[in-house]
């Protein structure tokens, strides 16, 4: 990634982020079913909408959660981003809940950098992930 790109980006990220509204709870007895999506090495303008494409073929299947799985994911430019935001949008409006894991250290900073961070609850296992969408 390129930090003067995101930092360029940066505000109107985040308040694009705030403006979604936390998703409200799901009623009682209502079985949770989580999509996981692996991600591939590059999240980046070559590869986010086949990577879009099977997010939203996940969500179409309106699942309780979903889970992305960071473990190969090398590198993530801005045009990443911006998939990664549009899905948890759609989470949001589909009342379910989002978690990353094994984000690599270099995809962390460029959250963080963007200001983003606090939008996509991360863990470091995909059991943990599986854990707390679940409960």
């Amino acid at each position: 990634y390129h930090s003067s790109a995101v930092a360029r980006r940066a505000p109107r990220l985040i308040e694009w982020a705030r403006a979604m509204s936390p998703p409200p709870c799901r009623g009682p007895g209502s079985m949770p079913q989580i999509s996981i999506v692996e991600l591939a090495s590059r999240i980046d303008s070559v590869t986010s909408s086949d990577i879009e494409a099977n997010i939203n073929s996940s969500l179409d299947a309106m699942p309780s959660a979903l889970v992305l799985d960071f473990t190969h994911v090398a590198f993530a430019s801005s045009m990443g981003l911006r998939m990664l935001l549009m899905a948890a949008k759609r989470c949001r409006q589909q009342n379910a809940k989002l978690a990353l894991h094994s984000v690599p250290p270099q995809i962390v900073e460029l959250f963080e950098l963007s200001g983003l961070k606090p939008f996509f609850p991360m863990y470091d296992t995909r059991d943990e992930a599986l854990q707390a969408v679940a409960g």
